[in-house]
């Protein structure tokens, strides 16, 4: 039996939902996840725990693989589980770690920023692709 456009379309949504939500996931545990050192300045004030080059390697490998799912025709699932599995990652790492009790700012302004990039880039990258 043919699959209907709708099944198809779908389909293509779990299948780049699952491959973003999992990139994103080991993307935020290699590049960040790992890292929990706090540097004390001469001045007397902590840094950290992430460098420049950490969060920039996340950024790249996330926007890399929003445009691919995207472009594949999941720009939902691409918005969607990048958004859930980094907010997801980065929140419990940040609830281990953190004893000001302010993570779950943190984890909205995560949340909020990815949404921010993720939908366009997503989108853009939607609208430029080939027609199949």
């Amino acid at each position: 039996m043919a699959q209907t456009v709708s099944e198809r379309r779908t389909g293509r949504e779990v299948k780049g939902g699952a491959v973003a939500a999992l990139v994103t996931t080991v993307a935020y545990w290699a590049w960040l996840g790992w890292d929990r050192e706090r540097v004390v300045q001469p001045d007397g004030h902590e840094t950290g725990p992430y460098e420049t080059w950490q969060v920039a390697g996340l950024v790249v490998t996330l926007l890399v693989c929003g445009v691919i799912v995207a472009r594949l025709g999941a720009p939902v699932a691409a918005v969607v589980a990048t958004t859930a599995a980094l907010t997801v990652s980065w929140s419990i790492s940040a609830a281990t770690s953190d004893d000001s009790g302010l993570w779950p700012i943190g984890a909205a302004l995560v949340c909020v920023g990815t949404l921010i990039v993720s939908i366009p880039v997503a989108a853009l990258a939607y609208q430029t692709r080939r027609a199949r």
